[in-house]
């Protein structure tokens, strides 16, 4: 990649200066398209993997969004960026953040629990109205 040369002495004229500045402005400009190019190609494989039918968490996504977190921070270290405001910048990272992070379990003890607590209460709670609906109709029918 094209690195601007850097020097400790002042420039000589205030046309060094513009010059310099417009070199930073072309060399800044370059490098985030190249970052753009390379981040294109991270998303698209990733919309590949979806496109597969690969599951949530799998390790091409834990991959893929290492190496786009690996881009964007050198890019961000490189031009003295706010890197979260950089991620915020580009819609398609938090997608694959998502993707690389794996769903969490169900978890199966508990709601086996609940059910074991649940199905009897919900028997007895029935049967009582059923109970009362009987008296009822006891007391006003007469049978």
């Amino acid at each position: 990649m094209l690195q601007p040369m850097q020097s400790n002495h002042a420039p000589a004229s205030s046309e060094t200066g513009i010059f310099n500045r417009r070199w930073r402005a072309i060399v800044f400009h370059l490098e985030k398209r190249s970052l753009e190019c390379r981040l294109e190609s991270v998303l698209r494989a990733a919309v590949g993997h979806e496109t597969n039918s690969t599951p949530q968490g799998a390790r091409e996504y834990q991959l893929l969004c290492a190496e786009a977190d690996s881009l964007c921070s050198a890019f961000a270290h490189r031009w003295n960026l706010d890197l979260e405001n950089l991620k915020a910048r580009i819609p398609g990272l938090s997608k694959l953040e998502s993707l690389s992070t794996p769903r969490a379990a169900m978890n199966y003890a508990k709601l086996t629990c609940c059910g074991i607590v649940a199905i009897p209460v919900v028997s007895f709670l029935t049967g009582t109205v059923a109970g009362l609906v009987r008296l009822g109709f006891h007391l006003v029918g007469g049978h």
